[in-house]
């Protein structure tokens, strides 16, 4: 890990409530930097649970139940305790996939025994890594409604049967975030961290173009993943830096780079530390 001092008199914008990346803000203010963390993203379940309900109480009629988010694993214990069971028993023997070690973890911390967590830590990584295993099973998806339909699509090329549910919805900050966005000194912020191209989105529409364009000209992004680098070049960021996995090590990685870099216009791309 970096030298502890390295982020002194640097602010750092974390698109997430600390609660919800508290061993990275931890970090981030232990190696000196100024944090401001906002959620860019709400979580809420959807207004009809019959079908999430219906899929928990029959888990035992599939072969694999693959977590994409930490958040699905949350919802469906929200949901497990209004069916008056515990999701371990809901459960069963069916075998469980996840995607990187935030969703991992909170698999375990439900009882639950994940089968496998994929190395490459994206959706497509596991229906790849997983292609042989899940050819002809009958795998169970409870997802945003804003996943995008590259799992299934995967899933069903492996000829496997998927059910594919909105386990809850994602939605753009509330108003007084948004109002806190609008007022910060954006200029005299030097990284922004993203962890989806929703993030990003809600962002430019929470404090319209005149002000992202500010933001987008003097921040350097720091984008989790390939798909919310490609967001964030698309939304004009002059400095990209991509982090190519969720990992603690490989998100300080890229801020370093980041930070770091020649502030050169239109220095775009991947991590180029």
């Amino acid at each position: 890990m970096a030298d502890t001092a390295t982020l002194t008199g640097k602010n750092v914008f974390v698109s997430r409530a600390r609660e919800e990346s508290p061993e990275l803000c931890r970090v981030l203010e232990l190696q000196g930097a100024r944090l401001i963390a906002e959620p860019l993203l709400r979580f809420v379940p959807p207004e009809d649970p019959t079908p999430v309900d219906a899929a928990l109480k029959s888990l035992g009629a599939f072969d694999w139940w693959l977590m994409t988010s930490r958040h699905a694993v949350d919802f469906a214990v929200q949901r497990s305790h209004a069916i008056g069971a515990p999701l371990k028993t809901l459960a069963g023997h069916v075998l469980i996939g996840a995607v990187g070690g935030a969703t991992a973890n909170a698999a375990h911390s439900a009882g639950l025994r994940v089968s496998y967590a994929a190395h490459q830590q994206s959706a497509a990584g596991l229906a790849s890594e997983l292609a042989v295993l899940l050819a002809g099973k009958r795998v169970l998806l409870l997802r945003s409604n804003l996943a995008d339909s590259s799992l299934p699509l995967a899933l069903a090329k492996n000829r496997a049967t998927v059910t594919d549910l909105i386990a809850y919805y994602t939605l753009p900050p509330d108003d007084a975030t948004r109002e806190r966005l609008t007022s910060f000194a954006w200029a005299s912020v030097h990284a922004a961290i993203f962890f989806s191209p929703s993030a990003i989105h809600n962002l430019a529409a929470s404090i319209g173009p005149q002000l992202m364009k500010t933001v987008a000209d003097t921040v350097a992004s720091i984008a989790i993943g390939g798909t919310t680098a490609e967001a964030a070049r698309e939304a004009g960021f002059a400095r990209c830096f991509q982090a190519e996995q969720p990992a603690l090590e490989s998100i300080l990685a890229a801020l370093h780079a980041g930070l770091a870099a020649n502030a050169s216009p239109k220095m775009t791309g991947a991590n180029r530390a």
